[in-house]
């Protein structure tokens, strides 16, 4: 019952100040076990806590880069057809010119951000799955 009760006092200061760890610490110190026993413990939880949020960081993160990745693709396809344009603004009738290019590292980029979008979207599904399940238990 008292890990109940501390369990549900972590959740809700963790979901209100993000700052689950005070109950669980006072509520594993108070325990019969061995100090070492209860330090590794505290250790492991907050390190798995840490590591999940570092997962939804890292998936929002991921996602607004892949955006930028492709935005920076788009920009440089457009602004090479401009520089050519503006370059050629003044030539006579004729030879005016619209200069089109996709390099190697213009496909690099694309799949790079295509990667990055399927990481980012699977690390956030992810995360919702597993938010999901937590309030089932």
């Amino acid at each position: 019952a008292s890990f109940l009760f501390f369990g549900s006092v972590a959740g809700l200061m963790g979901g209100m100040f993000s700052t689950a760890g005070p109950p669980l610490v006072y509520h594993f110190f108070r325990q019969p076990m061995p100090l070492v026993v209860v330090r590794e413990t505290l250790v492991t939880i907050f390190a798995l806590n840490a590591l999940f949020r570092t997962g939804l960081v890292a998936a929002t993160g991921m996602r607004d880069f892949a955006i930028g990745v492709f935005a920076c693709t788009l920009l440089k396809l457009i602004s090479g057809a401009l520089v050519s344009v503006v370059l050629s603004w003044n030539a006579p009738a004729g030879q005016k010119q619209l200069a089109i290019s996709v390099s190697s590292d213009m496909l690099l980029m694309l799949i790079v951000g295509a990667v990055l979008t399927l990481v980012g979207w699977a690390l956030t599904e992810a995360a919702a799955i597993a938010e999901e399940n937590a309030q089932f238990i």
